[in-house]
């Protein structure tokens, strides 16, 4: 009787273990690796420290042609608010998506401070799949986790915890592991005085055991939903297309970028409408993102087809009233007709420099001029974008402009895992080129 009691009791145990360890979700990304080198020591948490720590964790969207672009953009938003510069804790190198560490105002990308109405106006979340809501544990190694998290378990919020569900997440492997994913899963789970979700769909609480090369996080996330689609979706679907037409989504990121700078400018009178040049318009895809933004725009073209066509797409993105109020369209060269008038001051600007494809470069120094006349008509303290084929760092130092953010697209020395069938596993550089390069300067 006594050895069936013992072999039931052993039966529960199992089947208990069994049932908290499938209703996790598992994704660790395949054959992943990390070059990028970080600090393996983090002084995150006091003995008795509250779960709501000083610093998130954002994992940005898997795409590994925009990846440049999105921490571009997260770092630039994080400088104009003086931020400290976000950390790249890990990067998973089949998707090129980066997981930032950001150690000041964390409230504004977790909402957790209402009295602080930024958190809802910053662009960057737009790229992001989750940021963390609080960082519940870390450790350097499984054991080291599990140690703090059983002090974390004292804490009344922790106790509050509602259903949970828990998704592993690696974005760079430790070198060396006291742990499998499924060990680790599993002790994690028993540690939590909550019980587990059996629906993941219903779950409020979704927790995310974090693996990168130095550290293990264990948090609870917040999912990001991104409003950008149905602008980009119904961009598509625009009367006149143009070959030459920049990618929607990359116009979006680089207007909205533009957007914040602006208002976060001290020299920017919040009262006044931004006003933003596109001295090269084509179909009108900027002007279409800025428009939607609130912007005042005024747009220029060599070709009088593409501003006829902008026009038909204006119209077709907003009613005639908003078209006709807040949009300046003209024909011309900009590099070297005087087309708005000196006078005329800008808030920001943005310009596709020819690329002689689609448009005719007729003299080598006509993207100098065009950035040059651009130069003369913004404002002091404003910032402009500027999309080349190849680099152009030093006509824009030379007109004046100061260089503060540029991002590759795809990225130019990304480093990709090469296959598990090579004899030997090294990390080897991408071999295709650069599309294109996007500087970020200010007047």
């Amino acid at each position: 009787m006594k050895h069936l009691q013992v072999r039931l009791i052993i039966i529960l145990v199992i089947a208990q273990t069994v049932l908290l360890s499938t209703c996790f979700i598992i994704t660790t990304p395949f054959n992943q690796r990390i070059a990028t080198k970080t600090s393996s020591t983090y002084t995150i948490f006091e003995r008795k420290a509250s779960i709501n720590s000083e610093f998130v964790l954002a994992k940005t969207k898997e795409s590994f042609k925009l990846s440049d672009l999105y921490l571009l953009e997260t770092r630039l938003e994080s400088q104009v608010r003086n931020w400290t510069n976000p950390n790249i804790i890990g990067i998973d190198r089949n998707t090129a998506s980066y997981l930032l560490r950001i150690d000041k105002n964390a409230s504004l990308f977790t909402g957790d401070d209402e009295n602080d109405t930024e958190c809802s106006k910053l662009s960057c979340l737009n790229r992001y799949d989750w940021t963390t809501k609080k960082v519940i544990a870390t450790g350097s190694s499984g054991e080291d986790l599990v140690k703090n998290l059983i002090q974390r378990c004292e804490s009344v919020s922790f106790q509050n915890l509602d259903a949970f569900t828990l998704e592993y997440v690696c974005v760079g492997f430790m070198k060396e592991k006291d742990f499998t994913s499924k060990n680790l899963i599993s002790r994690v789970a028993q540690c939590i005085p909550s019980p587990a979700a059996l629906n993941s769909k219903t779950a409020k609480t979704k927790l995310v055991l974090i693996e990168t090369p130095n550290q293990l996080y264990l948090a609870q996330r917040q999912e990001l939903y991104s409003k950008e689609s149905s602008v980009t979706k119904h961009w598509s679907k625009r009367p006149y297309q143009y070959s030459s037409a920049i990618n929607p989504t990359v116009a979006l990121i680089i207007v909205d970028l533009l957007y914040d700078l602006t208002v976060n400018t001290s020299t920017h009178k919040r009262s006044q409408m931004i006003s933003l040049l596109d001295a090269t318009c084509g179909s009108g895809t900027f002007l279409a993102f800025a428009l939607d933004k609130g912007m005042k725009v005024f747009g220029n073209d060599i070709k009088e087809k593409c501003i006829e066509g902008s026009a038909i797409n204006l119209r077709y993105m907003f009613n005639e009233e908003m078209v006709k109020s807040k949009t300046t369209l003209t024909v011309g060269d900009f590099a070297l007709d005087n087309l708005h008038g000196e006078s005329n001051l800008y808030d920001c600007a943005v310009t596709n420099l020819p690329w002689g494809q689609s448009t005719e470069i007729k003299n080598e120094n006509d993207n100098l001029k065009i950035l040059q006349r651009i130069f003369s008509q913004l404002h002091e303290g404003a910032y402009c974008a500027v999309i080349s084929k190849s680099n152009v760092n030093a006509e824009l130092v030379s007109v004046g402009f100061n260089l503060i953010g540029k991002a590759s697209i795809p990225p130019s020395e990304f480093v990709l895992p090469t296959s598990k069938k090579g004899k030997k596993k090294q990390l080897q550089k991408v071999s295709g080129k650069t599309n294109c390069i996007i500087s970020i300067v200010t007047k």
